[in-house]
């Protein structure tokens, strides 16, 4: 939808690309990017890149440069890139497994047409939130393939790299709660599944290459962690959206957006449509050949997504959250990892029909599971296109209906800017 329209979509997502053409400007006249001091309203203690998106924006300006001055042709072509490392992640993760070519793409279909990931981009305009959560596929697909193949290839060596640099430098809450996700995935595989055919010295290598891609972007994490307790004046920690984090919502079969939002294209449900085609089918599955040997991954990764929306929905959980977790502002924004946990779980149901050689097929018809699928991925993804073109996708405020704080000069603000936060 970026590429085919001018709109702004969100104010969030206008202020991105003014803070791209900031770095424009900075890498032009050869500018290291580490803090945007705003001296507007807020005083001289709001370092923007050094405690928000710096490396990313980094990267932003240096496509702009390229680009010959275009931040909106360069936030395209990152976020086709971000899309495309979300889809392709997923889709080499179900390749190493075994699926087929098409089957493979069933679960990257349930992660990119999910309401959460796509109102990240255009329903809240949260460009670098979607971009750190985008890169999480790749960073496991990258890693898996380290683990099992024994060696590394040019080709994982290089996206892992890439998949991690990104993750590490744009988005800290998604930085610290998919690192969260990503260990209780590994726990509870472990628990479920032991060790299997891993390699300790790939393990080992695996860490190396992930910590020195992440080193690259030290220049802002490190301050990050020595400041994060000393430079916080007023900070927005976790607040009541009780009405977006229900049942009736995460888990309604429609995208719907509850009344009392004050966005108007906050669709926040779950992919229901796989997760039910998924337990349905893998527990009908389990019955019939209880020894498949993708039935403890299967049932570690229900154990997983069954979590991930007990942390949302349950929520007397959060009055004994460490206070750093409650800095997620929004329990939706986790509806992201129930959606790669469903992507997940469909995956694992894919591979349980089909290295069941003893499925008796008169009691758990394939046809059945096929068409049923089928269906399933049509009506995501009609969803998702509906999602993308409805009326109330952008905000009708004139300030920022497109994107034309690409046009502001760097040394002014743009009219959809705002700041909330003293620091």
């Amino acid at each position: 939808l970026l590429l085919f329209t001018s709109r702004g979509f969100n104010l969030d997502l206008t202020n991105n690309l003014w803070l791209g053409n900031v770095q424009r400007y900075d890498v032009l006249h050869g500018i290291f990017p580490t803090y945007f001091t705003n001296t507007t309203g807020d005083g001289i203690f709001n370092p923007i890149y050094a405690f928000y998106g710096g490396s990313v924006y980094a990267v932003l300006g240096v496509f702009t440069f390229l680009l010959g001055g275009s931040v909106v042709a360069a936030q395209d072509l990152l976020t086709v890139a971000a899309i495309g490392a979300a889809y392709g992640g997923i889709y080499w993760i179900g390749r190493q497994y075994g699926l087929s070519t098409w089957y493979a793409q069933t679960p990257a279909l349930a992660f990119t047409t999910s309401a959460y990931f796509v109102t990240d981009l255009y329903g809240r305009g949260d460009w670098l939130e979607f971009i750190a959560v985008s890169s999480i596929p790749l960073v496991v697909a990258g890693a898996l393939d380290r683990l099992y193949r024994g060696h590394w290839t040019f080709r994982s060596l290089v996206l892992f790299t890439a998949a991690v640099f990104v993750f590490t430098g744009s988005h800290n809450i998604t930085l610290l709660w998919g690192t969260l996700f990503l260990a209780a995935a590994g726990l509870i595989l472990l628990v479920f599944c032991g060790k299997g055919p891993l390699s300790w010295s790939s393990a080992r290598s695996l860490a190396v290459v992930g910590l020195l891609a992440t080193l690259v972007n030290g220049w802002a994490l490190l301050p990050d962690l020595l400041y994060a307790s000393k430079s916080a004046g007023t900070l927005v920690g976790r607040v009541n959206t009780f009405f977006f984090d229900s049942w009736t919502v995460v888990l309604s079969p429609l995208r719907v957006v509850p009344k009392q939002s004050t966005t108007p294209a906050l669709f926040v449900q779950s992919p229901l449509w796989f997760i039910a085609w998924s337990v349905l089918g893998g527990g009908l599955l389990l019955l019939v050949n209880r020894r498949s040997s993708v039935a403890r991954p299967w049932l570690a990764v229900l154990v997983l997504l069954a979590l991930t929306l007990g942390v949302i929905l349950l929520n007397p959980l959060w009055a004994h959250m460490p206070r750093p977790l409650l800095f997620i502002q929004f329990p939706y924004r986790l509806n992201n990892y129930v959606a790669l946990s469903a992507a997940a779980l469909t995956g694992a149901t894919l591979l349980m029909s089909k290295r069941g050689p003893t499925v008796d097929h008169s009691r758990v018809p394939a046809q059945a599971l096929r068409y049923s699928l089928a269906f399933v991925v049509l009506v995501s993804f009609a969803s998702c296109v509906w999602q993308l073109w409805v009326p109330n996708t952008v905000s009708s405020v004139g300030v920022y209906a497109n994107r034309s704080a690409a046009a502001t000069p760097p040394f002014q603000l743009p009219l959809s800017w705002y700041e909330l936060l003293q620091y």
